[in-house]
């Protein structure tokens, strides 16, 4: 990737920084593991007796062990440093790479398009709830018609031909948002049909009645309309009260993986980018002097995010 494509510098600067970070890193552990078969040597030349050793014994091991102590304590001291470096760039590098990627990289492209087809689909799904609150009341309003019950609405009953209206158009509308539905769903299952275990595949959306059943409720005794209404407002009610939420949750599971197969390809152009920038980006230098760059790096870096959260805030402000 690296190799062909140009990164922007923002990028390139967090890579750069990500590179010495690991250098300095593997360097001072290296050291540590150094320094500890140093400390192994001094403590095998501890005098026996303790304090009936020579005087000369004694200082010579005590001088021995405070500088290989001093020079592990200095070590520590270094890598501790590094803490605040990589809290700072483990998660601005991904975001950034994500941005980068979303605009350039036809295979991130795709894994997008699988989450954001599901996040559609959940929105998609919410957005029924209020089909099914309105059918189990059109539902219950025809059955009140057909039985002379004064109904739950404010205001005159309607007949049987005005609820029964008012029932088939949230009906045809309800159909209208479950075929949005089902193509959103087909899409998903197009694009993940390789990618996504059979475990973490979208749920069937809800099947609602249709306008011939509504048709054939006219065809029905009113004892028997009254039943098929009933059945289905209660159907109605039992979606917007526990069966969306099933639904969402075992959507939330696909969510999740197409998450994870978007996070994967970032991770494996994250590590090529690694590698070019362990390549090319870094070069023989002090170690003190680039921890203190790096942490330099990492307020300013900081401030400026900072200001511009600032400045867009109040641009934000003023446009309102």
């Amino acid at each position: 990737m690296t190799d062909t494509v140009t990164l922007p510098d923002d990028l390139v600067a967090y890579l750069r920084n990500e590179a010495y970070a690991t250098l300095c890193r593997q360097s001072l552990i290296g050291a540590l593991d150094e320094l500890e078969k140093q400390k192994q040597d001094v403590m095998a030349t501890k005098p026996p007796f303790g304090m009936l050793a020579s005087k000369t014994a004694r200082e010579a091991f005590q001088t021995s062990l405070r500088s290989v102590l001093d020079t592990e304590e200095g070590l520590r001291r270094r890598i501790a440093l590094l803490a605040p470096v990589d809290a700072w760039l483990e998660p601005i590098i991904p975001r950034a790479m994500h941005k980068f990627l979303i605009t350039t990289n036809a295979d991130y492209q795709y894994y997008n398009g699988i989450c954001e087809s599901v996040k559609l689909w959940e929105y998609q799904m919410n957005e029924l709830r209020e089909k099914g609150t309105a059918l189990a009341r059109d539902a219950r309003a025809v059955a009140d018609a057909i039985a002379g019950r004064p109904g739950v609405a404010r205001g005159p009953r309607l007949s049987r031909l005005e609820a029964t209206a008012g029932l088939r158009a949230t009906v045809v509308a309800a159909g209208i948002e479950l075929a949005d539905i089902a193509q959103t769903a087909s899409r998903v299952t197009q694009l993940s049909a390789d990618e996504l275990p059979a475990s973490a595949r979208l749920p069937s959306g809800p099947q609602f009645r249709t306008v011939a059943w509504i048709d054939h409720l006219a065809t029905l005794s009113d004892d028997a309309a009254l039943t098929e209404l009933e059945k289905c407002e209660e159907e109605a009610r039992t979606f917007t009260r526990d069966g969306i939420k099933t639904l969402l949750d075992q959507a939330a599971t696909t969510h999740a993986a197409c998450l994870q197969l978007r996070e994967d390809y970032l991770q494996a152009c994250w590590q090529e980018a690694r590698d070019h920038a362990l390549r090319h980006y870094v070069k023989e230098r002090d170690l003190d002097e680039v921890i203190a760059e790096l942490n330099a790096n990492h307020v300013a870096d900081v401030q400026k995010r900072q200001t511009e959260l600032i400045h867009n805030s109040f641009e934000f402000a003023g446009a309102r």
